[in-house]
């Protein structure tokens, strides 16, 4: 799907179009969303009465997933979740890879067996690429088939499995459920796709273990009680995204203050709009921006123009996201290019957080 036509979608699940085609196309969505709806809930139903079998792993399986697609936090979560368990556990990421070439390999890629990635972002994904930067010592097996790249990382070693983006996929048994919602949005439009974002019943959410609220501020006092009504006794833990740094091409950090700057922003993200709303809170003014679909890269020709006219409307620098940055393509810069490293910090519920990783020691503990 072209990022335009993206756009295009989302305009209308949104409904910022009127009139009568507009119309029209929201009903051919919804008709598409209630077959899709129909398959999602056929499917959860063979896996609970077990049809469709699950394989359980010789070690525990963390899954971190979401109801919806995309933009909820899955990535920094599993960035801060996988470096407190590798303190005392060897510990292997499953990843898709999505849009990348390991994504569709007949056997799932070794990108990194414990030293950094073996592999550019093109043969991996920029996610998986990502997560082997910032945690060199966790292994990362990137494939589809996430049943055989547990057996590989196993074999390699594995002590605790962390499974990324896993709620959909229940080939696979997970001894943990971690489900990351959006404050902004927890019930993606309360519309499965394509009318809205679901992509999973959001009743799935009584068999989660753990449920993370990013963006936990903007969370409504009515979605807080439709979460509660969903999952008994549920203990939320609430985290915000927050700026930790700001590097340069060459990784490193840099001493530089957004407030009154005017910049210019790209990325190809799933949620845009949560990346420059980060940016104006620590005060920037965004002049120009460029916009691309999830997990795409721009590519050289469309970054230099992008940038000589972030500089025409006054930018001093041009800022994307992490994800961005380890796909960019080389290109003659007009202003300074930098890229944000944005962690998470916990504003409710840290003591759920602890003791969701005690728990995950004394199941690391069972199973050995």
């Amino acid at each position: 799907m072209s990022s335009s036509l993206e756009r295009f979608i989302v305009s209308h699940i949104e409904r910022k179009q009127k009139g009568l085609k507009a119309f029209c196309v929201r009903s051919i969505l919804r008709m598409m969303s209630a077959l899709f709806r129909a398959v999602v809930m056929m499917r959860n139903r063979l896996f609970d009465l077990r049809c469709i079998s699950s394989k359980k792993c010789s070690v525990p399986v963390i899954s971190i997933g979401n109801i919806v697609a995309g933009g909820t936090g899955k990535t920094p979560l599993t960035l801060m979740l996988t470096r407190a368990l590798l303190a005392h556990s060897k510990v292997a990421i499953l990843s898709r890879g999505y849009r990348s070439s390991a994504e569709n390999g007949q056997e799932p890629l070794v990108l990194s067996s414990g030293d950094g990635p073996l592999f550019g972002p093109d043969v991996c994904g920029d996610e998986a690429y990502m997560l082997s930067k910032n945690l060199p010592k966790a292994l990362v097996v990137v494939g589809r088939n996430r049943r055989r790249a547990a057996e590989i990382a196993f074999s390699a070693g594995a002590e605790l499995l962390v499974l990324d983006d896993g709620m959909q996929h229940r080939k696979l048994h997970r001894d943990i459920e971690i489900v990351v919602i959006n404050g902004h949005d927890p019930f993606g439009q309360d519309r499965f796709l394509p009318s809205g974002f679901l992509r999973d019943e959001p009743k799935r959410l009584k068999n989660a273990d753990c449920v993370i609220v990013n963006y936990c501020r903007a969370l409504t006092k009515e979605n807080r009680k439709l979460l509660q009504l969903r999952q008994k006794n549920l203990k939320i833990i609430g985290v915000e995204p927050i700026v930790t740094s700001i590097c340069d091409r060459k990784g490193q950090s840099i001493s530089l203050k957004l407030e009154g700057r005017k910049v210019g922003l790209f990325s190809g993200i799933a949620k845009p709009a949560r990346f420059k709303q980060t940016v104006e809170v620590h005060g920037a003014h965004v002049v120009h921006e460029l916009i691309l679909q999830d997990h795409m890269t721009a590519t050289s020709k469309d970054l230099q123009s992008f940038v000589n006219e972030c500089k025409n409307r006054g930018a001093e620098f041009v800022l994307c996201t992490e994800k961005d940055y380890v796909k960019l393509p080389h290109f003659s810069e007009s202003l300074p290019l930098f890229w944000i490293q944005i962690s998470l910090v916990f504003k409710e519920g840290e003591e759920h957080w602890f003791d969701l990783l005690k728990r995950l020691s004394h199941l690391k503990t069972v199973k050995n």
